[in-house]
């Protein structure tokens, strides 16, 4: 099972960021160039299928596809830096908190050093970094913020089984004197 059919359609809409990509491509004269970025556009949405929803290792290994997909694409389409971000994404939700913000901590300057040693145009570089920091840390928030939830849901579930364990020991002790 993927872990992407659980989280309903939102992953399917976060994919609106990488329309940008094949958009970018309309105009362009160099066939080869076109196939190859599509064909790194095909195996980041394999990449995203396969790793939405992972924790720990899995989730740094996909985060660390996306980063290389981004250094293979981006010297050629400025777009292509949006596989940086969604590396970020990756790591926000796969790892905890404060494990995800140290991750973000190393990952964001090696984004800036990557494409700064690339020679990424500036624009293209600034949306890759600065993106990466502000949509990592929403998206470290939002995780934390569902297991929060979960946990609270948890709680909850515990206490109604206590609940009615307490009831019905209650019930049985009625039964047990009225039967005395």
């Amino acid at each position: 099972r993927l872990p992407i059919r659980e989280h309903g359609g939102m992953p399917y809409l976060w994919l609106v960021y990488a329309a940008g990509i094949p958009v970018s491509l309309v105009g362009v004269h160099a066939a080869r160039l076109v196939a190859f970025q599509l064909a790194l556009l095909a195996a980041f949405l394999v990449c995203y299928a396969l790793g939405f929803g992972r924790r720990g290792r899995t989730a740094l290994a996909y985060a660390a596809a996306m980063a290389l997909l981004g250094i293979l694409a981006s010297p050629s389409d400025g777009w292509a830096t949006t596989y940086f971000v969604y590396g970020a994404t990756f790591l926000a939700w796969g790892l905890s908190a404060s494990n995800a913000y140290r991750a973000l901590a190393v990952y964001t300057p090696l984004v800036a050093l990557v494409l700064w040693l690339l020679h990424v145009p500036v624009v293209s570089s600034v949306y890759g970094v600065v993106f990466s920091v502000i949509v990592g840390i929403a998206c470290i928030n939002a995780a934390e913020q569902r297991r929060a939830h979960s946990r609270l849901q948890q709680a909850y579930e515990q206490n109604e089984r206590l609940a009615k364990i307490a009831e019905r020991e209650r019930i049985a002790r009625d039964l047990h004197d009225v039967l005395g």
